[in-house]
């Protein structure tokens, strides 16, 4: 793994104790994931932590639900793509008055997706400032719920994982006490 902070070191940590099921998934030595391709082609760099969850694991799916968007060595092309239909259909819902006053990257402070579930929430970073590190998550519930929460996605997902946050719009039984992940 890259020279992460110690908070990002610690994050990642808090998730692992959160949910143990995914330390199955974890690589031994850190994934060459091609983040110049990833930066030239988005044109903006990916938080820390997002960097040093996709260097540790694969794309991760979490309880059949919540899919991680990491991307997949050799396949940064993919990411992109994955990432750019995101904001052509978040540029939907703007266009229909459904996104409240949020808009799609690359306008400035626009949402730029870093997961989705299966029931068709999706899960964003608001580009607001030209530190990564600083970007807040966005979640966008199947049932038009919106919620920010200035958090990283590692403390993210840990903290949903830990049941200290659970956003609005989100399964009854989401999370469960004993999540189980898929790579994928």
């Amino acid at each position: 793994m890259n020279d992460y902070s110690w908070k990002t070191k610690r994050s990642l940590q808090l998730l692992e104790s959160a949910v143990s099921a995914r330390a199955q998934f974890r690589s031994a030595a850190p994934r060459a994931v091609r983040w110049e391709v990833l930066h030239a082609a988005l044109g903006v760099e990916l938080p820390p932590d997002f960097r040093a969850l996709a260097e540790a694991y694969p794309p991760l799916e979490f309880e059949d639900f919540l899919r991680i968007e990491l991307p997949r060595v050799g396949e940064e092309s993919s990411y992109v793509a994955r990432v750019r239909e995101a904001s052509e259909i978040l540029q939907d819902l703007c266009d229909m008055g459904d996104a409240v006053d949020y808009v799609p990257y690359p306008e400035p402070g626009g949402l730029l997706l870093w997961g989705s579930s299966t029931s068709g929430d999706c899960f964003y970073w608001r580009t607001w400032s030209e530190s990564p590190a600083d970007w807040p998550i966005v979640v966008m519930g199947e049932n038009g719920d919106w919620s920010e929460h200035v958090i990283g996605v590692v403390d993210f997902l840990a903290a949903i994982y830990r049941k200290d946050v659970l956003p609005p719009g989100m399964p009854e039984n989401f999370p469960s006490d004993y999540p189980d992940v898929v790579a994928l």
